[in-house]
């Protein structure tokens, strides 16, 4: 039997604010599931992340 592993989960996109405190990212979780997150202040804390569908993170065989 044998197994091929795919990287499924992969950053789609990360862009800054331009005060340079606030980044936006977005990442594939695979199967078509993405999540979106904003990361700010000194620490980069992150207040919410939200699931929801995308094209771009369906698997291709």
């Amino acid at each position: 039997m044998t197994f091929i592993f795919l990287d499924i989960c992969h950053q789609l996109s990360a862009k800054y604010a331009e005060n340079g405190a606030i980044y936006f990212y977005e990442y594939c979780l695979g199967n078509g599931v993405a999540t979106s997150f904003d990361r700010y202040g000194y620490k980069q804390f992150t207040k919410y992340a939200t699931l929801s569908y995308d094209t771009r993170c369906e698997p291709y065989l």
